[in-house]
């Protein structure tokens, strides 16, 4: 693409980033179609949805589409995704085909917008991904924009691509000292020099994003929860003639996440391993090896089971419930 015909291309043509809904590594259900496979994208694609990529490197340099930092989650390893080859991870489980940036583009090939995250494991300045990435998508005649947590992987596409609409994403939803200062405090704008940014709509602050706004800065919301979804829920249970008294999201736990971490590091059941901060789960009587449960990634962010830990939490300061019940699918039983 020429470079008149891209400087075009970004300056002119990104309001669908503000008007459209964007799914986050595809349509998936993690059952039948897992994130961030071709088959999840090809969900987006036949209901016409743009959708957002995560990508890092392999240890042999390939450019995938993967959101977490080690294999834990998803495979049941305890590998740091780029200590492995892109040979070798896609021989872990047949069912679970890690896609090549390269080959997500050949498949979208301009037919839905893209959203491309430069992923920062630990934080770390990652320039030979910043010039892969750059590398697969100069090329590139679809709509996309790039965005990381990382302000100086953001500076470093730029001085690649001048012409590159960039965002810098944000959270509150982090504990350590480096990360509240990336993610939370936004320091270092100076360097990225954002065109837009992307607040956690479950962990932001307020006054900041009103600030924001103010200033005339452009802003999106990340991971939206589909608002559809609980009523969906509430209509299925009440043709079932089954009633809650009590609704409750994910959301509702955040607050209770950073003193639980701080009380789990301080009673010594927590510690770092390989930039994250891990539990370890494993017992005697185990019949089979189970990994440490991770409830901080490398860039600060929780997962899921740091919020079902905090749920307790919350559950506890609320109602000191005498039992829990937890009914869910076979497959989430190593979860517990």
């Amino acid at each position: 693409m020429k470079k008149e015909d891209r400087k075009e291309q970004f300056t002119n043509d990104t309001k669908w980033l503000f008007k459209k809904k964007i799914s986050n590594k595809g349509k998936y259900d993690n059952k039948s179609i897992y994130e961030n496979t071709i088959a999840s994208y090809k969900k987006s694609l036949e209901d016409k949805t743009p959708f957002k990529v995560e990508v890092q490197l392999t240890n042999d340099y390939q450019v995938i589409c993967f959101s977490d930092d080690t294999l834990k989650r998803l495979f049941n390893r305890d590998r740091v995704v780029g200590d492995i080859s892109y040979k070798r991870i896609n021989k872990l489980r047949d069912e679970l085909q890690v896609p090549l940036l390269k080959d997500v583009l050949k498949l979208v090939d301009g037919k839905v917008e893209l959203v491309v995250e430069l992923k920062s494991t630990n934080h770390k300045f990652n320039k030979t991904l910043v010039k892969n990435v750059y590398e697969v998508l100069k090329d590139y005649n679809g709509k996309y924009v790039v965005v990381s947590f990382n302000p100086f992987m953001l500076a470093s596409y730029r001085r690649m691509d001048k012409n590159v609409y960039i965002g810098r994403m944000t959270t509150t939803n982090t504990t350590g000292v480096v990360e509240k200062l990336i993610n939370d405090k936004l320091c270092f704008n100076f360097i990225s020099k954002a065109d837009f940014y992307m607040f956690d709509v479950e962990n932001y602050d307020e006054k900041k994003l009103t600030k924001y706004k103010e200033k005339g800065y452009k802003v999106i919301g990340w991971t939206l929860k589909d608002s559809d979804s609980e009523k969906d829920l509430k209509k299925n249970y009440s043709n079932l003639n089954v009633e809650f008294d009590l609704w409750k999201g994910e959301s509702d736990a955040q607050p209770y996440i950073p003193d639980m971490i701080q009380d789990l590091i301080d009673r010594g059941f927590a510690y770092e391993s390989q930039g994250a901060l891990v539990v370890d789960i494993a017992e005697e009587k185990d019949t089979k090896e189970l990994p440490p449960c991770i409830v901080r990634k490398s860039d600060g962010a929780a997962l899921y089971a740091t919020s079902d830990l905090a749920t307790i939490v919350e559950r506890e300061k609320d109602f000191k419930p005498d039992h829990y019940v937890y009914v869910v699918d076979k497959r989430q039983d190593l979860h517990f």
